[in-house]
């Protein structure tokens, strides 16, 4: 019968150097081991029982080989240890690329989370990766990147050894062991042994042997040299071994360097993932600095920086709750216990692009997935017209308040997002124009005519294509292909269609425009007229800026006793100025797409309850703001204030000006580019005859014209 290497390294026997043993008891559990061609008894020793040191074990339980040397030959049967199938220990946790290595093999096979460890495996946590081992008696050792360690289980059942052992050959090993853990774990390196007890404690090795032991908490590290020497390494102490020499006097360990921003910290998940940052107070006795970003239990992002830096960038962080931790290293590379745990949370955010229905998210990682390391990136580049998307949080444009859903200006800016008390960092965010041209030679259409034309979307970044179309009046369109880079359209025109005309690309998620082109209408009849050269195709980033606007209507002025309107100081409810028809002008300025102000005049042929004739003449000023945007259809909402006057020849009426407040609705309908019908309701406060107020409600139907737009 052959047995594995990692069974036979399960076996807890008793290492004995040099002395002389007594033969195997009858009631000591073995089994035959048939000796192949070749074979030593070291070779057997590492095979079997899994470490060369325990080649006097093999001695010992067969004393008929005689006096060394030993000549085995193939088929000689040997007695050797039986094997009891129980793990050493089990690799609890990983980051990145872990290994292990069996004591019969040359070669490294990956490591996979919950694995168990067998006696005199090797443990190996490659560049920008940890490994976390618990041994049977749930001590944990950590390996932080680049180190190796040699397992051996908590029971040699011959040597009679209570704590498990690693063989630390190079790198760094963090130790916790709680109150209910196994009493103590032995770490051996090049030039010392170390018993660690209950708490926390790191032992490192550099490539010269020099071992380092730092002592965060908990009982004293019992260190011995072995050239000989040994210390006892206090709480908050920490010393060195070199090769062949004796450890150092223990040392205070340097003091943890505290964070700027106590937290907690936010940051925004775009594309790729987020950039995580912070920045910490700088510490006097510090050479250098070591931070730890943590995702869950697993260690994610590691580095060391010198002293004369006191900040850690990582980039490309996936969505999670992460804490980061940070020590100081002295002159001697002596680590300072860490200090408070600097909590973070990344959240994603979606952008969908015009012409899409669904958002790009960005990417989710495994928990043990180290952070890759990569550049810082640049501004994020988002197409004008880009939707925003959020799942429990808000984001605003720049310096702006109200909630963002739509990115509509060009240009650099920030995307500023919070969820309740906690703000993210900014997003650098470029916004860029969509170029739409008429990708064709054809931009002429008889009237009563049709034809097919293509229009080009040109964007940095990806379109969708989710487009629908609008038309100027006398034109109709229907999309025959339509794609991220354009559309295939069939245009027709009708018998009365106008000679200028235009197509204009509208995003069917968010129903705004992203540009248009004209469209050329010749007529079927009479001399062909001289026109210009057709226009350049524009891109549609513009706004109202100027307008004016004329409209007709009535103003109903109250006329109800002591509650009727006080113009003129009428003493009697005779001659109270009653309602009548209104000419109304307006101008307004658009501060912005959605914001304007906007003043009028009115003049309203009015009479008196009497019966005599009166001219009331009224002028306002408002603030107004566009509500609903939905293409062709808008409504807006105003609010100000100003005054009615009254001309009259009445003796029992002054001439009078009565200042009033007042809001209104507006239904608006976009004729043309240049051009809106709009229908607008009025109520003004007024001061009525008994010293109240009452109501002076105003109803009109008018015109509105651009003078001039705004990018």
């Amino acid at each position: 019968m052959t047995y594995s290497p990692y069974r036979a390294a399960a076996l807890a026997t008793a290492v004995a150097l040099c002395a002389p043993m007594a033969p195997a008891r009858a009631d000591e559990p073995t089994t035959d081991y048939v000796v192949q061609g070749g074979e030593t008894c070291m070779e057997i020793a590492v095979r079997v029982l899994g470490d060369r040191r325990l080649l006097p074990e093999l001695h010992r339980m067969n004393p008929q080989l005689g006096p060394l040397p030993h000549q085995l030959k193939p088929g000689q049967i040997l007695k050797v240890p039986k094997i009891e199938d129980k793990a050493d220990a089990q690799l609890t946790g990983k980051s990145g690329d872990v290994r292990v290595r069996k004591p019969s093999q040359a070669d490294w096979d990956a490591a996979l989370r919950g694995m168990d460890l067998f006696r005199a495996w090797r443990v190996g946590a490659e560049a920008r990766s940890s490994a976390e081992v618990t041994f049977t008696d749930t001590q944990q050792l950590f390996l932080r990147e680049n180190t190796v360690v040699v397992i051996y289980g908590p029971e040699r059942r011959r040597a009679r050894l209570d704590a498990p052992e690693a063989v630390l050959e190079r790198g760094t090993l963090r130790s916790r062991l709680g109150e209910l853990s196994g009493p103590k774990v032995k770490v051996v390196t090049p030039s010392s042994e170390a018993e660690l007890g209950r708490g926390s404690a790191v032992v490192s090795v550099d490539g010269a042997g020099l071992s380092t032991v730092a002592n965060h908490e908990g009982a004293a590290v019992g260190l011995r040299g072995k050239a000989g020497g040994k210390v006892a390494v206090k709480s908050g102490m920490g010393t060195r071994v070199a090769v062949g020499q004796k450890p150092e006097k223990p040392r205070p360990l340097p003091p943890a360097p505290a964070w700027q921003t106590p937290g907690p910290l936010g940051f925004v998940a775009v594309g790729d993932g987020a950039s995580i940052a912070a920045s910490w107070t700088p510490e006097p006795k510090a050479a250098s600095y070591r931070f730890e970003l943590m995702r869950g239990a697993a260690l994610v992002a590691a580095g060391e920086v010198p002293a004369t830096v006191t900040r850690f960038e990582v980039h490309g962080a996936p969505p999670g709750t992460y804490s980061a931790r940070l020590a100081s290293f002295d002159k001697d590379r002596l680590e300072s216990k860490p200090g408070p745990a600097l909590a973070i949370t990344v959240r994603a955010i979606a952008f969908a692009a015009p012409g899409t229905t669904a958002a790009t998210v960005a990417p989710a990682a495994a928990d043990d997935e180290p952070i890759a390391l990569v550049a810082a990136p640049g501004p994020v580049v988002l197409a004008r017209g880009t939707r925003v998307e959020t799942s429990g949080f808000h984001c605003v444009v720049g310096t702006g308040s109200d909630p963002v859903t739509i990115l509509g200006e060009v240009g650099a800016t920030e995307l500023r997002c919070d969820d309740g008390g906690l703000a993210f960092a900014p997003v650098a965010v470029n916004v860029t124009a969509i170029e739409v041209a008429l990708d064709t030679t054809t931009r002429t259409l008889a009237q009563g005519g049709s034809t097919t034309v293509a229009i080009a979307l040109a964007s940095p970044v990806a379109l969708g294509d989710a487009w629908q179309l609008e038309t100027s009046p006398g034109l109709t369109a229907t999309v025959v292909r339509a794609s991220s880079t354009g559309l295939e359209i069939q245009v027709s025109a009708a018998a009365d269609a106008p000679r200028g005309g235009f197509l204009r690309v509208v995003d069917a998620a968010t129903q705004r425009a992203i540009g248009e082109v004209a469209i050329e209408v010749e007529p079927t009849a009479g001399p062909e007229p001289v026109r210009p050269p057709p226009p350049e195709p524009v891109t549609i980033a513009t706004r109202p800026q100027w307008t004016v606007g004329l409209a007709v209507g009535a103003a109903h002025l109250s006329t109800d006793g002591a509650n009727g309107n006080e113009l003129g100081n009428a003493a009697l409810p005779i001659d109270t100025v009653g309602s009548g028809a209104a000419v109304t002008a307006r101008t307004a300025w658009w501060f912005g797409r959605d914001l304007f102000a906007e003043a009028d005049l009115a003049v309203i042929p009015a009479a008196f309850v009497g019966g005599d004739r009166a001219m009331v003449y009224g002028a306002h000023a408002h603030l107004g703001v566009r509500l609903i945007d939905r293409g062709r259809y808008a409504v807006r909402t105003l609010v100000g204030g100003g005054a009615f006057a009254l001309r009259s020849d009445s003796a029992y009426a002054d001439d009078d000006i009565d200042p009033n407040l007042d809001w209104g609705l507006t239904g608006a309908v976009q004729l043309s580019r240049w051009a809106t019908v709009r229908l607008d309701g009025r109520q003004h406060i007024v001061a009525d005859r008994s010293g109240g107020v009452t109501n002076t409600l105003e109803l009109n139907l008018g015109l509105e014209f651009v003078l001039s737009r705004a990018p």
